[in-house]
């Protein structure tokens, strides 16, 4: 109550320093709170259980990876075939630059490791909060965000200290800094670290120069990454799952254990995986296509403002994701960037259908903690499932939209022939 009042004032005073002294105040105080209790396994646990997380130990699992990468690479092991130095002897899914990430910041240390895990959990803290600012509306919808950070998969992010962490702060700075050398910068970092970045490259090609120069990164970024590429796919567990996932691949794994769960015995199926595919892609394809036949405004601006960036970068990652990978739902963190474009005007019942799909696809992990049985564990999945297609289809309909105002914009002006 204290936060908002004095959100309130702040607002009506206008005094943006006095909104940032909040957020970064919110920021720091949170993350030494995450810090103090990553020292005690009761605490650490006790706390993400709050938001139906199982923790692991010790805290910040994902990051412990790259932490003791260097170990197994010394030892002249393999770590896409064998990680016997991290906790949990998982095998890594990432470039192997980390191991000189690691290895120059020297991770092993634990202060600094620790000072490293306060830095990013203060600048995500920080960078979602930031998005309040750009809502032109009431107070109560600017609400959404803090209620979308202190969702399951946000808090999971956060307890796994998972590399999307990096990922949504680096591109939150690329679309909220009106430098284009920082942004590439920031760009290209984001897609050495993880790969999937790439493909956000079209917001900076508005001129043939940065359209050879994304080029450029993407090459380099696939050479560089040739030979490991299959581990990325194939060391990820996600690939396996069918619970707390999105994507294509979740689809295709689930389907037979739902339909064992109604008694029917069935193993995958090439027709039927095809099926989903295709019905999938088919979906993308024709929402993309209505929304770029229905937008009739083309704005004569050549650039894309600040929202639209937001939006694009996050869908696309989303959108992206899903048709090609099998993800754990923190990676739905992405999508709180749409927020601001979403609640841009009055919302429409499809913006607050999107918006409850998010809330229930967002807190998947604590949902499915009240599931007691294995038909209730089908009823909640499919509905969860269901509110991840229609934001695909939702987000894939605005894209389409964005692209269709934006149509002078140099990366879209090859779909002038649909206008």
């Amino acid at each position: 109550m204290f936060l908002i009042m004095l959100l309130e004032f702040s607002m009506k005073k206008n005094h943006k320093k006095f909104i940032n002294l909040i957020y970064i105040s919110i920021s720091i105080i949170l993350s030494l709170f995450i810090i103090k209790i990553s020292n005690n396994f009761e605490f650490w646990t006790n706390f993400f259980k709050l938001f139906g997380i199982s923790s692991l130990w010790p805290s910040f699992g994902d990051f412990r990876s790259h932490q003791t990468l260097p170990l197994t690479v010394d030892q002249n092991i393999n770590p896409y075939f064998e990680h016997p130095n991290d906790p949990w002897n998982r095998t890594i899914n990432y470039p192997f630059v980390w191991y000189y990430i690691s290895k120059n910041f020297n991770l092993l240390n634990e202060h600094i490791f620790l000072i490293i895990m306060f830095s990013l959990v203060s600048l995500y803290t920080f960078s979602v909060f930031k998005l309040m600012d750009l809502i032109n509306s009431k107070l109560i919808v600017k609400l959404i965000i803090p209620i979308f950070f202190l969702s399951s998969s946000s808090m999971l992010t956060i307890e796994r200290g998972n590399t999307d962490i990096i990922l949504f702060i680096s591109i939150f700075f690329i679309c909220y800094i009106n430098n284009l050398n920082i942004s590439f910068l920031l760009y290209l970092f984001s897609s050495i670290i993880k790969i999937y970045p790439l493909i956000i490259g079209y917001i900076f090609v508005d001129n043939i120069r940065n359209l050879i120069l994304i080029l450029f990164i993407l090459i380099v970024v696939f050479l560089f990454n040739l030979e490991y590429l299959h581990f990325y796919l194939s060391n990820t567990s996600s690939t396996y799952d069918s619970g707390f996932v999105y994507g294509v691949k979740s689809l295709l794994n689930g389907y037979p254990k739902a339909l064992d769960r109604m008694g029917i015995n069935i193993s995958k199926n090439f027709i039927i995986d095809s099926f989903i595919y295709i019905a999938i892609l088919s979906s993308v394809l024709y929402s993309f296509l209505y929304g770029f036949k229905k937008e009739k405004v083309i704005s004569e601006k050549k650039k894309l403002d600040l929202n639209e960036k937001l939006f694009l970068t996050s869908s696309t990652i989303y959108i992206g994701t899903f048709i090609i990978l099998s993800n754990y739902d923190y990676r739905l963190i992405f999508l709180i960037m749409t927020m601001p474009f979403i609640c841009r005007n009055n919302l429409k019942l499809i913006d607050l259908i999107f918006i409850f799909c998010f809330l229930i696809s967002i807190n998947s992990i604590l949902i499915f903690g009240f599931v007691k049985n294995p038909i209730g564990y089908l009823y909640v999945g499919t509905s969860i499932h269901l509110c991840k297609i229609y934001m695909l289809i939702y987000l894939s309909y605005n894209i389409s939209k964005i692209l269709k105002r934006n149509i002078n914009f140099f990366s879209f002006k090859f779909l002038k022939f649909l206008t």
